[in-house]
């Protein structure tokens, strides 16, 4: 039933579409992180730029997964569902900050 369920999803969804939407919420993730620490006089810039590098090095992985989905198109389902997982990690992260 759940494996149906995001079968037809993904028929709905490209996985473009999932990289910018990810990217949107590691933007926002990245925004409300700064502004939790700043009220909380907690400001680093370690702690920004490891984020930022975190973010990125995710950014790239995600860029990599869509090419080897159109490389290999036996792959894209488990890449769309691995974005999936990054995309509600996101989500929770925002949510905490």
């Amino acid at each position: 039933m759940e494996m149906e369920f995001l079968l037809k999803l993904k028929e709905q969804i490209t996985l473009e579409t999932i990289y910018y939407v990810f990217t949107i919420l590691v933007a926002t993730d990245i925004l409300t992180g700064v502004i939790k620490a700043w009220k909380k006089g907690d400001f680093k810039s370690r702690s920004l730029r490891d984020g930022m590098f975190g973010s990125l090095a995710e950014l790239i992985l995600l860029v990599l997964c869509i090419l080897a989905s159109k490389l290999v198109p036996v792959t894209s389902f488990i890449v769309f569902v691995v974005l999936l997982v990054m995309i509600f990690k996101e989500l929770s992260s925002i949510v905490e900050n």
